[in-house]
């Protein structure tokens, strides 16, 4: 464009209404998409900022009601995307642009979509470098990144908060921390995906700091309760991480150990929920798998558990005749200390009775299956007295 042309080109949309303007936009878009700075300020006649502010001024003005963010959001992005495009981040910047995309993905009036375009661009912001993460983190970035994943109800908005999570994550050292604590607290959310994605996150980032809270033990301990078997799966894989931290290390033994035998005060606030769905037996149930593999893992940790009774409360899990897969894993995880602990043998033979030591030995995975309410009723008084081998 030539000088003049480019003064006529902006009169114009300065003169436009909401409705041209957008066409303005689409127009731009289809043909200007994935051009390079130098290429759009030629495109523009050297007067690409000057187009680009209004553009930015006009989102601050009409993002409440989210009517013209589509097309507003995909022009920004053609501008901040562009190779060689620093000076049009920094004049966004400048003007608050990132609270104000921090400020969309909160409103309960915009739409998934749209939240999911902003969080795009939120992202392609953070990678840009350190810098540009830490002004994210700065506007309390994280914090309505995770308000708006625990609230999400699409997969391609709560893909994009993730993306955003892990990239921050990244080479940003200074606000680690922030997004540990902010990641402990997703574990607790209602959503099952913002858990999901919060474990994941927590693997990167614990390993990357010297020491692990305290307040990660409760949260990821709840996540083996839950009824979607993807966030139980991360609760394992973070537990089996967390275990490695000797600070933490006996609070998540003892906690497992205690999910063995759930409360009388648990089991009366679920006596109204589906027997197949109490999360409190689901809990108990990957909890007696869990307790297995770290065992089998790691020795020291096996004879931890015996140190902490877990004999008696994996007697205890296998007589639960209200969820056949407590019993299941209860059965397997104790024949595996039996055969590994003489002492455990000793001591659980004598706390049954040989009789029914044998019968179950027989057939420790799928002995529940044939359980008589005499045998139940043992394992649920039974306490088991560990005499250690010297």
């Amino acid at each position: 464009m030539t000088g003049v042309d480019v003064k006529r080109f902006l009169q114009k949309w300065d003169d436009s209404s909401k409705q041209s303007r957008v066409e303005i936009l689409q127009d731009f878009n289809k043909k200007h998409c994935n051009k390079t700075a130098p290429e759009l300020d030629q495109v523009l006649g050297n007067c690409a900022s000057l187009f680009f502010t209004r553009i930015t001024a006009w989102l601050r003005l009409s993002y409440m009601n989210g009517s013209y963010l589509d097309v507003q959001l995909k022009t920004l992005n053609v501008f901040l995307s562009a190779s060689s495009g620093q000076k049009f981040l920094s004049e966004f910047i400048e003007v608050g642009g990132i609270l104000t995309l921090l400020e969309i993905i909160g409103l309960p009036k915009i739409s998934e979509v749209h939240k999911e375009l902003t969080l795009k661009l939120l992202n392609n912001i953070a990678s840009t470098g350190r810098k540009y993460k830490e002004l994210v983190c700065e506007c309390y970035g994280v914090r309505a990144v995770c308000e708006c994943l625990g609230k999400s109800q699409t997969l391609g908005c709560q893909e994009a908060c993730r993306l955003i999570i892990i990239n921050l994550s990244n080479g940003n050292p200074r606000y680690l921390q922030q997004l540990y604590k902010a990641m402990i607290i997703l574990l607790k959310s209602a959503s099952p995906e913002a858990q999901r994605i919060a474990a994941q996150a927590l693997q990167k980032i614990q390993p990357s700091l010297d020491t692990a809270s305290l307040n990660i033990v409760d949260p990821t301990l709840m996540l083996l309760s839950s009824l979607h078997i993807e966030v139980q799966y991360e609760g394992c894989v973070l537990v089996r991480m967390l275990i490695q931290y000797q600070s933490i290390r006996q609070d998540i033994l003892v906690g497992l150990v205690a999910l063995l035998k759930p409360s009388q005060m648990e089991l009366l606030e679920q006596s109204d929920v589906v027997s197949a769905q109490v999360p409190v037996f689901i809990q108990q149930a990957v909890t007696a798998k869990l307790i297995g593999v770290l065992s089998k893992e790691d020795f020291d940790i096996a004879r931890n558990f015996l140190e902490l009774d877990c004999i008696t409360s994996l007697l205890f899990a296998m007589s639960n005749e209200k969820y056949a897969d407590s019993q299941k894993q209860a059965g397997i995880t104790l024949q595996y200390f039996i055969h590994t602990f003489q002492e455990v043998e000793l001591g659980v033979r004598e706390a049954i009775g040989q009789s029914f030591f044998f019968e179950y030995m027989n057939d420790p995975s799928d002995f529940y299956l044939k359980m008589t309410s005499v045998q139940i009723d043992i394992l649920k008084g039974s306490k088991v007295k560990i005499h250690q081998s010297s």
